[in-house]
């Protein structure tokens, strides 16, 4: 792979920014947290149940959405039923296939988890107020196409 190096104050700035950013990304995902409920949920498990609930509904559906192997997903899923959270039931087509369906108490949490979302994203929108609107959106999607191409070109 060839190297870039840019040494000026900027990219170092930038670079340590990236930097920050990745490691408070790495801080929430190795967290645990309550959404409501008495049961502590990892970020992975709580957004793979978001996921359940706009329907996407099978392992490798899952898998494939999230970019992660079917043995990370289901991992996920069987932690998450045995906390109550998803029914397994098998499909209409094949017996090895698996339909996965939130509990009352799954619904109850990614109801709670999408408000907790919505506030949050409008407190950073609130913060990044000194920035035009056009340059916040424009700032994000640029930083999301470029961690996308990265990570397409390294995996």
């Amino acid at each position: 792979m060839e190297q870039r190096k840019n040494d000026s104050p900027e990219f170092r700035k930038f670079a340590s920014e990236i930097r920050e950013l990745l490691e408070l990304i790495s801080l929430y995902q190795g967290m645990s947290r309550y959404y409501e409920s008495d049961v502590p949920l990892y970020p992975a498990e709580v957004h793979l149940m978001r996921h359940i609930e706009e329907g996407i509904t099978g392992v490798t559906e899952l898998a494939n959405h999230e970019k992660k192997t079917k043995s990370a997903i289901s991992q996920i899923v069987t932690r998450i039923h045995k906390k109550g959270l998803v029914e397994k039931t098998p499909g209409e087509s094949s017996r090895r296939e698996i339909v996965l369906k939130l509990t009352e108490e799954g619904k109850k949490i990614t109801k709670y988890h999408k408000e907790v979302d919505e506030q949050l994203f409008a407190e950073l929108w609130e913060r990044m107020s000194s920035a035009p609107e056009q340059q916040r959106l424009a700032g994000t999607s640029l930083l999301l196409h470029a961690l996308r191409e990265s990570y397409e070109a390294r995996f």
